[in-house]
């Protein structure tokens, strides 16, 4: 859990995530990331409304992630407002923790990694095969606490 500690404390930022063929859609929110049960667990709760409009959610997510010893992996799962339940496993490739999916139109994945001024930056990808990857999220949030 070392690897992902970094991502502790309360964050603010923004974001845009593609909402339909050339329909970029902007967003705020905030993370909410707590250690529990002594550092084996790390809960993540993230609430993100349109840009500018803080009545309107457009994600709402709650994630429990821990590390498997035994797999060399670690378990994400994850719940969503309006989307179903999510249990996948995570790596660290290059210092970012990656996670992914399958879906009916094909793999997505996430990366987060810290950038050098301690931002947490993620983006999303979506393949539908022959290994080309399509960006169709990305935010950055700052630590406020």
């Amino acid at each position: 859990m070392e690897a992902i500690a970094w991502l502790i404390g309360e964050w603010k930022g923004e974001g845009w995530t593609m909402t339909g063929p050339g329909q970029r859609s902007e967003f705020q929110g905030t993370e909410s990331v707590e250690s529990r049960l002594g550092g084996t667990v790390l809960v993540i709760e993230g609430r993100h409304y349109e840009k500018n409009d803080s009545e309107h959610p457009v994600h709402n997510a709650l994630a429990v992630v821990s590390y498997d010893a035994r797999k060399s992996v670690y378990r994400f799962q994850a719940h969503a407002v309006g989307r179903p339940s999510l249990d996948t496993t995570g790596v660290i490739d290059g210092g970012a923790f990656v996670w992914s999916m399958e879906t009916p139109s094909g793999v997505i994945r996430y990366r987060i990694r810290q950038t050098e001024s301690g931002d947490w930056h993620e983006t999303g990808e979506r393949s539908t095969g022959a290994g080309q990857w399509f960006p169709f999220f990305e935010m950055t949030m700052r630590r406020v606490r």
